[in-house]
């Protein structure tokens, strides 16, 4: 005979907590990777149309939005990483817990932060490109 699915313990809501936090950071990590990775990889691949559109100063800067995007995205995973080391930390009795989570905190604040930056990045970039479109298009007499 099967046994029911155990109950989970209070003990144990914290731990799950920790897990699904860390799995939706990485989930919003991902996406502004792939946002601006793969914006960055579209521009690249359509360069000699734009060139002939006339409109590759705009791409240009548009991909330096996007690449600087990626480059936050990195950084994000390090702040992230840095975050959980030191929650990890405060449970060692070598090292004051308080001041752990602190850090912790600090951290992850700042990944926070450089996440909302590169989706900023990434919003900046496109709106770059779409003004560089608006700007080639041939004005139509009414």
């Amino acid at each position: 005979m099967t046994q029911p699915p155990a109950t989970p313990r209070a003990h144990d809501l914290p731990n799950q907590y920790d897990e699904f936090a860390q799995n939706y950071a990485k989930g919003a990590i991902n996406a502004v990777i792939l946002l601006n990775g793969g914006a960055a990889v579209a521009i690249i691949s359509q360069l000699p149309k734009l060139v002939e559109m006339k409109i590759a100063v705009p791409a240009s800067y548009a991909l330096i939005c996007w690449t600087a995007g990626l480059v936050v995205g990195a950084f994000i995973w390090l702040a992230a990483f840095l975050s959980t080391r030191f929650v990890s930390r405060s449970y060692s009795p070598n090292f004051l817990q308080r001041k752990e989570i602190q850090r912790s905190d600090r951290w992850m604040f700042t990944g926070f932060g450089a996440w909302l930056l590169s989706l900023v990045l990434f919003a900046a970039g496109s709106a770059t490109l779409a003004c560089g479109f608006i700007a080639s298009a041939p004005l139509s007499a009414t």
